[in-house]
């Protein structure tokens, strides 16, 4: 008897639907971002803590100072009304 044996070789229609490591990635790198953005947007936010950031913000005189007073604000504190004691 004579051995068949099979050449598993891609067709060029096959080929074109696999899709490929950087694409399947960039997928699934998306998906993650959709679902953190997700939870992040249902985090609730207390206007008081956004009310002294934008009072402290605005006593600064520029857009650099307000970045460094933030950066430096919060270490060892519990919000802004400690700071100011």
């Amino acid at each position: 008897m004579r051995e068949v044996r099979w050449r598993l070789v891609p067709t060029p229609a096959s080929e074109k639907r696999r899709v490929k490591p950087s694409h399947a990635a960039w997928i699934l790198t998306a998906l993650f971002a959709v679902a953190v953005s997700a939870s992040v947007y249902r985090i609730p936010i207390r206007v008081s803590d956004s009310v002294e950031i934008l009072e402290a913000v605005d006593e600064t005189p520029s857009i650099a100072a307000a970045f460094t007073q933030g950066l430096h604000a919060r270490r060892g504190r519990c919000c802004a009304r400690c700071v100011r004691r």
